[in-house]
C-alpha cells in the first residue's frame, strides 16, 4: 500500500501515556534528557502522516525539540531512539520492519526508502608504489528541513558567480522536493536533491525517450579542502555510491534494467569541473557533459552543467549477459525498447496513486 495517512491524531489517554514514559525510563528517546511527565510528548515511531497507528507498540516518549525535529520523517528506531531499552528498541525494530515491507514509499520526489541511513563508499587510497588501492568507508545521509537545506546552500550560492546565483532558491519557502545531506564524521560533504523526472519529451535525453530520468542536483561543499591525484576518483566513488543507492531503491531490487541519469550543478560550483572529469575519464564517450543557460533578460549568463548516463541495476557479469543476449555486441543495445517498456510499467503502476511534482517550476 502507498505510504499515506490512514488514521487522524487522537488524544493520548493518560494511562496509556504513562505506561509509555514508564517504559521509556522517564527520558528522551533520543536525546536522552530527563522529562517531567507533563514535558513528555507522545512520539509516532511511524507517523501517522505515512500509514501510522494510534496504538502503544507505536509510542515512544521524546522531548518536545526532539518531537518537532523528527517531524514525519521515517528513521529506523535503533537510529533515531538510542537510549530506549534493548527490548524496546527489538520490538520497535520489528514494528518497523514489519511496515517497510508492507508499505511503498516511492513518488517522484521521495526515492529512499528511509530518511537516515548509511551508505557505503569505496575510499581510494595512494599507496608507497603509488598504485591506488579501495577501502570501504561509511558516510551518513540525513534527510533536510528547508531552513537547514537553505542554510547549506548558501554557503554553496557565496562561492557560485554572479549569474549563476539567479538559479539559487532566494529563501527556504522557494526550496521544493526532498533534499538530503551526506556527511563524513559529522562533516558536510554534500547537499543534494534527488527525484525522477518526467522524460517521455525531453529532447536531451540519451537514446531517449525515456520514461522516467533519475535526476540528482548535487551541491558539493566548498570549503571541503580536496587536493591531489585523488580528488577525482573520490567525488566519482561518492556520486557512484549515491546513484547506485538510488537506482536499488527505485528498482525495488530488480535486476537487468536500465534508467536514464542526470547530475545537475551550477556550472561554477566548486568542484564541478572536477566531477565532470572523472565521468569522462571514467565513462569516457558513455557519458554525455553539457551546459544549459537559462534565459534571462535581465541576467543572461547563468548555466547549469549536466552530466547524463545510462545507469543499469546490476552487477559486470550481469551487464554483460544482459547485452550479449540482444544484440551480442557488448558496445550496442544499452538501452532495448522491451527494457525501458519493463521499466515504464513498474514506475507508472508504483507512481499512479503519489503526487507529481511540476518539474518546471524547480528552483535550484
Amino acid at each position: 500500500m502507498a505510504r499515506k495517512r490512514s488514521e487522524d491524531r487522537v488524544p493520548i489517554d493518560w494511562h496509556t501515556k504513562n505506561a509509555t514514559y514508564k517504559r521509556c525510563g522517564g527520558v528522551c528517546a533520543h536525546c536522552g534528557k530527563k522529562l517531567e511527565f507533563k514535558q513528555a510528548t507522545i512520539e509516532h515511531v511511524i507517523p501517522l502522516a505515512k500509514g501510522g497507528k494510534n496504538k502503544a507498540e507505536n509510542f515512544v516518549i521524546l522531548c518536545e525539540d526532539c518531537n518537532k525535529a523528527k517531524s514525519d520523517d521515517i528513521i529506523p528506531p535503533k537510529e533515531y531512539y538510542p537510549y530506549l531499552s534493548k527490548q524496546h528498541q527489538e520490538d520497535l525494530d520489528r514494528l518497523f520492519k514489519d511496515y517497510i515491507s508492507s508499505d511503498d514509499y516511492l513518488d517522484m520526489d521521495n526515492l529512499f526508502v528511509v530518511d537516515w541511513f548509511d551508505l557505503k563508499v569505496q575510499r581510494p587510497l595512494m599507496l608507497k608504489n603509488n598504485k591506488i588501492m579501495f577501502m570501504p568507508m561509511t558516510m551518513h545521509v540525513k534527510k533536510l528541513r528547508p531552513e537547514a537545506t537553505f542554510e547549506n546552500l548558501q554557503m554553496f550560492t557565496g562561492r557560485l558567480t554572479y549569474e549563476d546565483k539567479t538559479l539559487m532558491a532566494v529563501s527556504p519557502e522557494r526550496l521544493t522536493g526532498s533534499w538530503y545531506e551526506l556527511t563524513s564524521n559529522g562533516k558536510l560533504v554534500m547537499t543534494f536533491n534527488p527525484y525522477l523526472a518526467d522524460g517521455t519529451n525531453d529532447t536531451a535525453a540519451i537514446m531517449g525517450p525515456w520514461p522516467y530520468i533519475l535526476c540528482l542536483d548535487y551541491y558539493i561543499n566548498p570549503e571541503l579542502d580536496l587536493k591531489g591525484r585523488l580528488v577525482e576518483p573520490t567525488l566519482y566513488e561518492i556520486m557512484d555510491a549515491l546513484i547506485g543507492k538510488l537506482v536499488d531503491s527505485i528498482m525495488s531490487g530488480g535486476r537487468g534494467q536500465c534508467i536514464m541519469v542526470r547530475l545537475r550543478c551550477p556550472a561554477s560550483g566548486k568542484y564541478v569541473d572536477t566531477v565532470c572529469s572523472a565521468y569522462a575519464t571514467i565513462l569516457g564517450p558513455a557519458a554525455d557533459i553539457f551546459d544549459v543557460e537559462f534565459h534571462d533578460d535581465a541576467l543572461p549568463g547563468n548555466k547549469v552543467r549536466h552530466i547524463q548516463y545510462i545507469q543499469f541495476a546490476g552487477n559486470h557479469s550481469e551487464l554483460r549477459k544482459f547485452m550479449n543476449s540482444r544484440t551480442g555486441d557488448q558496445n550496442k543495445g544499452l538501452t532495448p525498447d522491451e527494457d525501458k517498456s519493463r521499466l515504464q510499467e513498474q514506475l507508472v503502476e508504483r507512481l499512479k496513486n503519489t503526487p507529481k511534482v511540476n518539474k518546471k517550476s524547480r528552483s535550484h
